[in-house]
C-alpha cells in the first residue's frame, strides 16, 4: 500500500512544475529538495504524519503511538545518468550514499519502519536547448537494497 501511495506521489511531480522550470531546476541545482517539498505537500494532505526533514530524514512518517519513533522513511536521491557513464567510481559511491542514508535514521526506527528511496535520474538529451522536451526523468522506488543494485548492474 506504501508503494502505491509513493508512486502516487512521484507521478504527480511534473505536473508541478511550469513548462520548463523542472528542466532548469534539474540543469542549475539540486532538484531533489523542490521534488521533495512537492511530495511532503502532496503526502501530507493525504495523513498529517507525514513530516518534512525530521531529525535530517527527508521525509517521514511518525508514529501516533509514539510520535518520537517513525513508521515510514523517504529519501530522496538524484543523480545526472551521465554520472553513471562518464565516472568509474560513481556506482559505488553513489550506493554507499544511499546506504548510508537507509541506516542513519535507526535511533528513530523499530523493526517495523519502512525506508524507502526515491531515486530522481535526470538524462540530458539534447545539449542545445534547456527545456522540458529534452529532458529526461526517470523516478524509482526501491524498498529493498538489492534492488536497487540491481537497477545499477544494467
Amino acid at each position: 500500500m506504501m508503494i502505491a501511495t509513493i508512486n502516487k506521489a512521484i507521478q504527480q511531480l511534473p505536473t508541478k512544475y511550469r513548462q520548463n522550470e523542472l528542466a532548469y531546476i534539474s540543469l542549475t541545482g539540486k532538484n531533489e529538495s523542490f521534488l521533495r517539498d512537492q511530495m511532503a505537500l502532496y503526502l501530507y494532505r493525504l495523513d498529517k504524519s507525514w513530516c518534512r526533514e525530521y531529525k535530517r530524514i527527508d521525509l517521514a512518517q511518525l508514529s501516533t503511538a509514539h510520535p518520537t519513533m517513525v513508521e515510514n522513511i523517504i529519501e530522496i536521491t538524484s543523480l545526472y545518468t551521465s554520472d553513471i557513464v562518464h565516472d568509474a567510481h560513481f556506482k559505488r559511491d553513489y550506493l554507499r550514499k544511499i546506504k548510508n542514508d537507509m541506516t542513519k535514521n535507526g535511533k528513530y526506527t523499530t523493526i517495523a519502519t519502512n525506508t524507502f528511496i526515491v531515486m530522481i535520474a535526470t538524462h540530458l538529451k539534447d545539449n542545445k536547448r534547456v527545456d522540458d522536451l529534452n529532458i529526461g526523468y526517470s523516478f524509482a522506488c526501491c524498498e529493498k537494497e538489492n534492488a536497487l543494485s540491481k537497477a545499477f548492474s544494467r
